[in-house]
């Protein structure tokens, strides 16, 4: 799977509160690793940013997306929209048949 990493080069030395910081590595190790998996595909991007107070967390695969069913077993997707929400975030997917999966994480740096 060909992966694009895509952080700032500058700015990253914002002190994040340690719980947002320990929250966004997992919910992005956790969607890396479920795309990695499940999606099928052979492209990866993970990008992050920050700007006005707020991250940008997108985690996106060109595989064969998230059945309408949901997935089959597992509480990977609850327990990363549980994290994400529990620090004043949101969670938003975007799949489609085919066409891969965006999985993207917005909220306040503090």
């Amino acid at each position: 799977m060909q992966c694009t990493i895509d952080f700032p080069e500058e700015g990253l030395e914002t002190d994040l509160n340690p719980e947002l910081r320990r929250n966004l590595y997992l919910v992005m190790k956790e969607s890396v690793h479920n795309a990695v998996k499940y999606s099928q595909g052979d492209r990866l991007r993970v990008a992050f940013d920050m700007a006005d107070g707020r991250y940008h967390l997108e985690i996106e695969d060109s595989g064969t997306g998230i059945p309408e069913a949901g997935p089959a077993s597992g509480n990977g997707l609850k327990n990363m929209r549980d994290r994400i929400e529990s620090m004043g975030g949101t969670m938003q997917i975007e799949t489609a048949r085919g066409k891969g999966t965006r999985i993207t994480f917005k909220g306040p740096l503090r």
